[in-house]
């Protein structure tokens, strides 16, 4: 699951792009006649429909599309920002057909004024087709400090399996640093990249010796619908694609294959998952 929360007020932006267009019709001589008529649409040979259309696509879409398949991100939810998602993969690893999780998010402070705090409930048992595993008897919590250095560069310090009940007591807790940058790419098709990279130890680890080992991420992301993603988190090889598919609802669909290498002779696993954020 991921979750990406990046915008700010939408009423805020609605009310610059209505302000800023008064501003122009004022400048051309048409904000009001001497004998002070309200400017209408027709005036601008334009329906009501097709000015509320106008303003729609001023707005920033209510999601973004994932940029990451398992490894954490700089960037984070602030106070004003929440979301849950459900997801579930293929888990041969565990001897079942299919395991299923969910999660909570919500965000604390100011990332870009001061620092953020992201904090996380995770139920990752959802199925109960393992032995002594029923649903919501396994989760834990997450934690993660941010700082927006610019719009387009974040950086990160993180915790996992924070907390944990049922199996998951058994996994100790894992620590990351993570950076995520932004870059535009020109062109007659403009479209960005998100390189992300880190390093934490715990499940990013390669062989579970305790030690340190990196994992990062690169996602295309041609449109405001959708991303391609490659993530490398430590151990495994992921690939996926992300959708933000309605403009208006903030959606997010992620859909991937996990385990491409087929590390420790296991075969690649398949996930899903849909993500919904809130802004108040």
């Amino acid at each position: 699951m991921t979750l990406l929360f990046k915008q700010k007020s939408r009423r805020a932006l609605v009310v610059g792009c209505i302000a800023a267009s008064a501003a122009m019709l004022s400048a051309a001589g048409f904000a009001e006649t001497p004998s002070k008529r309200v400017l209408t649409p027709a005036d601008l040979g334009l329906t009501e429909a097709q000015i509320r259309d106008l303003v729609r696509s001023a707005l920033p879409p209510a999601a973004s599309p994932g940029i990451s398949m398992g490894s954490p991100v700089g960037f984070g939810a602030s106070w004003g920002s929440a979301g849950i998602g459900i997801g579930g993969a293929t888990a041969e690893r565990l001897s079942q057909d299919v395991d299923g999780s969910a999660g909570v998010v919500f965000g604390l402070g100011d990332a870009t004024k001061t620092v953020g705090l992201e904090t996380s409930l995770n139920i990752i048992s959802l199925t109960n087709n393992a032995p002594g595993s029923d649903v919501g008897e396994d989760g834990n919590f997450g934690l993660k400090l941010h700082k927006t250095l610019k719009p387009d560069l974040a950086v990160s310090i993180g915790a996992e399996n924070v907390m944990p009940w049922g199996a998951a007591d058994n996994v100790d807790s894992s620590y990351y640093v993570a950076v995520t940058k932004f870059l535009v790419l020109g062109g007659d098709n403009p479209s960005s990249l998100a390189l992300n990279f880190g390093v934490g130890e715990g499940r990013f680890d390669y062989d579970g010796n305790d030690d340190v080992g990196a994992f990062g991420s690169i996602a295309w992301i041609p449109s405001e619908k959708y991303s391609l993603i490659a993530d490398w988190t430590g151990r495994d090889l992921n690939a996926g694609v992300s959708l933000a598919p309605l403009h208006d609802v903030p959606v997010t669909i992620t859909l991937g294959a996990i385990n491409l290498g087929e590390r420790l002779g296991q075969d690649t696993e398949f996930s899903g998952g849909v993500g919904y954020s809130f802004s108040f």
